[in-house]
């Protein structure tokens, strides 16, 4: 949603892009690192009243904080009539002015300075000094919460004159008429709207944030340790079981042993003391006869 508006209704209906896609820019998707931060972020601005592309660039800091910087896609400005784009890089706002306000304002929209227009325009108005980091639009997005801690927004408006209708208004400093063209594009402002941390948010921000990252791993590194105590004595609550169960099974061999040595030794003083009977029998029979 874009100031409201689900739908740009400027644009020609065949366009899938009328519907808004994409976020305002301040907040994304978190829990991501410098490095695995997604490369294109889509944003819904009124830069082109429409959704754009915004492609990771650098790597920057802010009170040391590390952050992604998202630029503008340059296929942004390429030409394209279905958003009214005649040629790169500037965009013809008339008839989107027409559809939104009903005035057809001749006007049309680029970056400060003309930056990366085509000279047939830029060689007729003097002053122009591009220069990216000064002019340029993006966004400074901190990953591991997906928020946007820096944004510049440069965006400037350019009017449509007829030179025929001011024949001796455009001049060189000599005094002589500008050649070749019967139009010009002549800036009339540019605007820097922008939002960043200061030093005491950002000491908030990195209290929050990392203050918390700090607490986790100290609550991680304790419970770790803990677990790994707890492991430990189980393995030795384990062994010493173990340990102490095939002790008592060697305690009881070796009573088994010794009840059956002490059962023998029983067993041989009464075989010796008590002959069998058969052989008392035998004996006995044998005196009888003898006596007869």
């Amino acid at each position: 949603m874009l100031k409201g508006v689900e739908v740009v209704d400027w644009w020609p209906k065949e366009i899938d892009f009328r519907k808004t896609r994409g976020v305002t820019g301040l907040r994304y998707a978190p829990l991501h690192t410098i490095d695995d931060a997604p490369e294109i972020r889509k944003v819904t601005t009124d830069l082109l009243w429409r959704t754009v592309d915004f492609v990771k660039k650098d790597s920057v800091s802010l009170h040391d904080i590390d952050m992604n910087r998202y630029r503008l896609a340059e296929r942004e400005w390429d030409a394209d009539e279905q958003y009214l784009q005649l040629d790169p890089y500037i965009l013809n706002m008339t008839d989107v002015n027409r559809v939104r306000t009903g005035r057809p304002l001749p006007t049309f929209r680029s970056r400060p300075h003309m930056m990366s227009v085509a000279s047939k325009y830029t060689s007729l108005v003097e002053g122009m000094s591009p220069n990216s980091e000064k002019h340029d639009t993006y966004l400074d997005i901190e990953p591991q919460t997906g928020r946007l801690l820096r944004g510049m927004k440069r965006l400037q408006e350019n009017v449509y004159i007829d030179r025929k209708l001011y024949p001796n208004t455009f001049k060189f400093p000599n005094g002589t008429k500008r050649p070749e063209k019967d139009f010009i594009l002549l800036p009339w402002v540019w605007l820097d709207e922008y939002a960043r941390l200061n030093s005491e948010q950002a000491d908030r921000f990195k209290s929050a944030v990392y203050g918390s990252e700090a607490m986790i791993l100290a609550v991680f590194i304790t419970l770790l340790i803990v677990g790994v105590l707890c492991m430990v004595g189980s393995v030795a609550a384990v062994a010493s079981s173990c340990l102490r169960q095939r002790k008592e099974e060697v305690v009881d061999d070796e009573e088994a042993n010794m009840e059956r040595r002490d059962t023998k030794v029983s067993v041989q003083p009464s075989s010796l003391a008590s002959p069998p009977a058969k052989y008392m029998n035998e004996t006995v029979e044998s005196l009888s006869d003898t006596d007869s």
